[in-house]
């Protein structure tokens, strides 16, 4: 029988050194990197606020939108740096249109209702409203319709508050988006003031 070698004293160390090693690992705690949730858009709140001489239009939104001026009686709402040409690419962002205008603007018949007119928009560009009811911002009559055009989900306000006078507003966001902006854009109308404008 062959007879058997010592063990060396470093292969004890060896083992005894992995043998703690391996129970530092186990008892150290794993790191775990803590992602800030980003607020849902209809979290956001309204702090910040414009009034346009253009259109007579008055609303609150968040901060950190921009207020981008595109001609007289015609400006944009937006949380990110948005062309009037351009809709919107990504989900998480949203361009809202307002435009005040006589009825000749748009050409269309002076004796017609909102409704009417938010219909006659509709079909004449051959597209149907997922959903149309009939609103009043303060006394003035609208109609509101939300549908969809070449990916865009749109939501569409239209109000009345003079004679002849057509305040038109849209909220575009990329389809799929609206749900997280539904609730934020009515608070936003909810906040709405519209002063007619002369002339």
């Amino acid at each position: 029988m062959d007879e058997q070698q010592p063990i060396s004293w470093q292969y004890i160390v060896l083992v005894a050194a992995i043998a703690v090693m391996t129970l530092l690992v186990a008892a150290a705690p794993i790191p775990i990197e803590r992602v800030e949730r980003p607020l849902s858009l209809n979290d956001a709140e309204l702090t910040q606020h414009y009034s346009d001489e253009g259109t007579g239009i008055s609303i609150d939104y968040p901060d950190g939108w921009q207020v981008i001026p595109v001609e007289p009686g015609y400006f944009m709402l937006s949380n990110y740096d948005a062309d009037p040409a351009e809709p919107p690419q990504h989900q998480s962002q949203v361009v809202i249109h307002f435009l005040s205008a006589p009825y000749s603007a748009f050409r269309i018949p002076e004796d017609i209702t909102v409704t009417e007119i938010l219909e006659a928009m509709l079909n004449r560009s051959g597209r149907g409203a997922d959903e149309m009811t009939e609103v009043s911002i303060g006394d003035f009559p609208g109609a509101r319709a939300h549908f969809l055009e070449r990916g865009i989900e749109k939501e569409r306000f239209l109000i009345t508050p003079a004679d002849a006078t057509l305040v038109f507003i849209e909220a575009d966001t990329v389809q799929g988006a609206w749900d997280e902006m539904r609730d934020l854009f009515d608070r936003m109308m909810d906040t709405l003031e519209i002063q007619p404008v002369a002339g």
